[in-house]
């Protein structure tokens, strides 16, 4: 289970199990977020990975959407993107 997988074998785990527990502790602390499934784009091969093949979060704070993704690998933001559009470093 993924409580044995995280805590006590000191493993990661895929998007969907991270993020999911990330998604219900947001919730618990009164966060308005949102699951939501994604396709990634691989820049090396020039193409699209299968449709949904991640798994992400969507949070709304003061009438703004950011993306917040804790399940991402080597490429995971640090913080919340926001949706403006503009190129965030992280």
């Amino acid at each position: 289970n993924i409580e044995e997988k995280l805590l006590l074998k000191n493993r990661g785990g895929l998007c969907y199990e991270i993020n999911s527990l990330l998604y219900y502790f947001l919730c618990d602390c009164g966060f308005k977020v949102y699951r939501i499934a994604g396709t990634l784009y691989d820049p090396k091969t020039r193409k699209w990975n299968p449709d949904d093949g991640h798994a992400l979060i969507v949070l709304q704070h003061r009438y703004e959407n950011y993306i917040i993704d804790a399940g991402f690998a080597s490429y995971l933001p640090l913080h919340p993107v926001p949706f403006h559009g503009d190129s965030v470093t992280s």
